[in-house]
């Protein structure tokens, strides 16, 4: 007698998840800077860009006059337009470090305190847990906008006003750094996806508020 068929399961077990991870590391006013600088610079460039396209624009429109024309004034106030320009970049450049320095200085005198210094943070399946010894945080990856890593920083981002920040010294070599990105990116990726925390099966479109596959909840 035949052998019945073993029914084919196509299902494919899910990924283990990774363990969690602590690192304990010092946060220095540079590190603190470091974000804000760079926003800085992008907002200085997006500035000045559109500083230039404006000139080229009042360019454009004015040499057909000029050469039209060819009237004495009209030359005399486009000169001194052009020459106000570099003055008026400057003014931009200069505002923006003066706000680099005055929060360099904010901080340094004393304030806010808890942005810098000593940092132990954990990340697990649940979220992100920050101490200091002023201050306890903790975020769900549900509320993790994105994570960004840049050649000496790494940041978790709850928001526009909420960072995580991780200098490169906080790793003991590259592939502890990388394992911890590695592992900041499963567990925000599989939130993002709609994955169950516990066993990773896909929840998309489920609204039993629980888990088919292990039964956990799925609004914790």
């Amino acid at each position: 007698m035949p052998a019945l068929l073993e029914p084919v399961n196509d299902k494919k077990p899910p990924a283990p998840r990774p363990e969690p991870m602590t690192i304990e590391y010092q946060l220095g006013i540079d590190d603190v800077m470091a974000l804000h600088v760079d926003n800085t610079r992008k907002s200085l460039k997006a500035t000045l860009k559109k500083m230039g396209l404006s000139l080229l624009l009042v360019f454009a429109v004015s040499v057909p006059i000029l050469i039209q024309t060819l009237d004495q004034q009209f030359i005399e106030v486009w000169v001194l337009f052009a020459l106000c320009v570099p003055l008026w970049g400057f003014i931009v450049v200069r505002m923006f470090k003066k706000r680099q320095q005055a929060l360099r200085k904010y901080i340094e005198d004393g304030r806010n305190r808890q942005l810098h210094g000593t940092r132990r943070l954990t990340i697990s399946e649940t979220g992100v847990r920050e101490e200091t010894p002023f201050t306890m945080s903790r975020s769900a990856w549900q509320v993790i906008e994105k994570v960004v890593a840049l050649r000496d920083h790494i940041y978790i981002c709850v928001g526009n006003l909420t960072v995580y920040t991780i200098p490169r010294s906080a790793f003991k070599s590259e592939d502890h750094r990388q394992k911890f990105l590695d592992t900041v990116k499963v567990f925000h990726s599989a939130v993002s996806r709609g994955n169950c925390r516990k066993c990773g099966y896909d929840l998309l479109g489920n609204t039993s508020g629980r888990c088919p596959e292990c039964g956990m909840p799925t609004g914790l």
